[in-house]
């Protein structure tokens, strides 16, 4: 199980995402958690296939502050348990191996 967590302080400007897809590009995590987004939710999740994810959970920011997502693969399955401002906190699904739970 691979999993990225980056503090990319900001995901509206097109650098940043091209760094992100670089990143994800080299390390091939099956789950990535990015914070301090300071973009809305709907443009946050939006960007799960150019990272070359099937699915995305986001949380917006409050301005210019927070925001957080949360990017996985169909090879896992990830189960919202609980979310807020500040974390995100899921049960991964793994095939053949226990539940666990990571909370960004």
């Amino acid at each position: 199980m691979s999993i990225l967590c980056w503090n990319c302080r900001g995901l509206g400007d097109p650098a940043t995402v091209h760094e992100l897809r670089m990143l994800v590009r080299e390390n091939a995590p099956l789950i990535l958690c990015v914070v301090e987004t300071r973009i809305a939710k709907y443009r946050v999740e939006g960007l799960a296939g150019t990272l070359g994810f099937n699915h995305a959970f986001g949380v917006g920011s409050s301005g210019w502050n927070g925001g957080l997502c949360v990017y996985w693969k169909n090879t896992v399955s990830l189960v919202l348990r609980n979310f807020l401002k500040y974390h995100i906190d899921m049960e991964v699904h793994e095939p053949g191996k226990d539940v666990w739970r990571m909370t960004c």
